[in-house]
């Protein structure tokens, strides 16, 4: 966001609706891409654009985790429970298929990929797969001899 030529930093701003003031507010996010979730158990969850999910306590703005994915762009984070396991899932990736051709001829290599994380767990991220090797398309068939 640019505001009379000087950059202004992007802030992640919780409001108090009771007090109609500022609670507090946080360093990232942006304009495009990604999102914030809010849960029950005091728990704000954003996801920023360049591939990292960070967490904050909702009543304080304390920054609890801040995790790189290693994916550019990403889309706003859900919640839901099974057997009594809440889980936060989100997709991190460029939204097009791997190995996409951009402008300029480069090679966009930042397939989409789903993450979901259980609140409360332990594991560690996966690194990544090495990308596929590109394979050209086909050639074009050659045209086929005239009749006689």
């Amino acid at each position: 966001m640019r505001k009379e030529g000087f950059l202004l930093p992007l802030l992640l701003t919780a409001w108090d609706p009771v007090k109609k003031t500022v609670a507090w507010r946080a360093a990232g996010g942006g304009g495009i891409g990604g999102g914030t979730l809010t849960t029950a158990g005091n728990l704000v969850f954003q996801v920023v654009i360049d591939g990292r999910l960070l967490v904050y306590s909702a009543d304080k703005g304390e920054k609890l985790l801040e995790l790189a994915t290693n994916k550019n762009g990403m889309g706003a984070p859900i919640t839901y429970m099974i057997d009594g396991k809440q889980y936060i899932a989100f997709q991190g990736g460029a939204g097009r298929p791997a190995r996409t051709v951009g402008p300029n001829d480069q090679t966009i290599d930042n397939p989409p990929m789903l993450f979901v994380f259980e609140v409360g767990g332990t594991a560690a991220l996966p690194t990544p797969p090495a990308p596929a090797a590109f394979a050209p398309p086909p050639a074009a068939p050659k045209p086929a001899a005239p009749k006689q």
